[in-house]
């Protein structure tokens, strides 16, 4: 029963401090459609593929996904096989991307090495994050999933995703997780900024220290 005063004032502290300020985790699909990518099936001609910050792609859904719970990226296979594409995405801050995922599939092979990523160019020479793809799907069906790895946690600016091709392959459904801090609105006049940080480093160690006063009164317990 001794240790019950300890344990409401961590309680207490961690309540507090996840008020001032606390992390939200959020999940956004890239609407590649929103972002200029054109939504043709296999009638899509040279033209269709290209667009405003659009290189080599169109969008379509697979005949064997009745569900229509896969938009690909499709690139322009006839014309030049392994050619790049890219796509702009806008400007990103990647302090608060946690993750990036995506699916894929592929045609037949024996092996592959293509890679997906996120670009600071549409050309793909720096990137941000990636993700290396060397498991065949076969037949273009038999979705795999596969998470970028960050490169570049700092970076802020436009941005682009880059697909360099290997063997044929459909990407898409690219989900981010977003990280948020949220922190308590201001009801007062702003502050100094030093006196405030001050002030702020000070807020814990002053609740505990009261909780603990409180507690030796009220329990006979030594500080």
């Amino acid at each position: 029963m001794k240790k019950r005063p300890f344990i409401v004032i961590v309680a207490v502290c961690m309540l507090l401090m996840a008020l001032y300020a606390s992390a939200e985790e959020n999940q956004v699909m890239l609407d590649v459609r929103e972002l200029g990518v054109k939504f043709i099936g296999t009638s899509a001609q040279p033209e269709d593929y290209h667009g405003p910050g659009v290189v080599n792609m169109r969008c379509a859904h697979s005949s064997w996904d009745k569900n229509q719970e896969y938009l690909w990226l499709v690139s322009d296979w006839s014309r030049a096989p392994k050619e790049p594409a890219s796509l702009y995405l806008g400007e990103y801050d990647m302090s608060k991307i946690k993750k990036i995922e995506f699916d894929y599939v592929t045609n037949s092979a024996s092996s592959m090495e293509a890679f997906v990523s996120f670009t600071k160019d549409a050309e793909g020479t720096q990137k941000v994050a990636s993700a290396k793809v060397t498991e065949v799907t076969g037949n273009l069906a038999n979705p795999k999933h596969k998470e970028m790895e960050i490169l570049d946690a700092g970076y802020t600016g436009p941005m682009y995703l880059y697909i360099d091709y290997d063997i044929r392959m459909f990407v898409g459904n690219f989900v981010l997780t977003i990280v948020e801090t949220q922190e308590l609105p201001e009801t007062e006049e702003p502050q100094n900024p030093e006196t405030l940080d001050g002030f702020t480093a000070l807020v814990p160690a002053a609740v505990i220290l009261m909780l603990l006063v409180l507690v030796k009164k009220r329990e006979g317990y030594a500080l």
